[in-house]
């Protein structure tokens, strides 16, 4: 082997190595020159980014506001999926010349102000996995319409790749939901 290329071949096992699941999990987006993406993926782009960023934001408030250790549990499978969710949307956005904001948007920052307005514990925790199970029934539809309506193939198999950890987060929420009620799930 040529040393002068030692460098290069151990920085790109390094990496590789580097790789996060989500990462791994999607291939490489084609690139869209900017202003060519249809609008309505450019929709979902945004609608996906300000969801993640709300899910993550009410997650960290329900960690720490939260009185029942169901309410922990399901806050830190909300945060830990919905970051690596906005990982790999960035990403994705990157390579479709779409710029996402570091904020929700306003009806998300509502949602958001409503929830921190709560009392920690009870009137705190039934409100925050109500709005998990609304938030999560909204987003597993735009995400279903994003994988069968999207032009572009990568939207699509994003969409498709998140489906399922956005499915199992609502059903832990429904779960907790429903033995809070003491109602047996399903």
């Amino acid at each position: 082997m040529d040393m002068r290329f030692l460098p290069f071949a151990i920085a790109s096992a390094f990496t590789m190595l580097a790789v996060s699941p989500v990462e791994a999990q999607l291939p490489t987006a084609v690139e869209v020159a900017p202003g060519h993406l249809p609008r309505a993926d450019v929709d979902f782009l945004l609608n996906a980014n300000s969801a993640n960023i709300t899910q993550i934001a009410m997650g960290h408030a329900a960690d720490d506001q939260g009185a029942n250790p169901g309410i922990h549990s399901l806050a830190n499978k909300i945060v830990s999926s919905h970051t690596k969710a906005d990982q790999a949307l960035r990403l994705l956005a990157d390579q479709k010349h779409v710029d996402l904001p570091a904020r929700t948007d306003i009806d998300d920052h509502h949602e958001l102000a409503d929830l921190h307005a709560r009392h920690a514990g009870g009137d705190f925790d039934s409100q925050y996995v109500r709005n998990v199970i609304d938030d999560h029934d909204r987003m597993i539809e735009m995400y279903e319409e994003a994988r069968n309506s999207s032009v572009d193939p990568d939207i699509r198999k994003y969409a498709d790749i998140m489906l399922p950890a956005l499915r199992e987060n609502r059903e832990q929420a429904l779960a907790l939901f429903n033995k809070q009620l003491g109602v047996s799930s399903r």
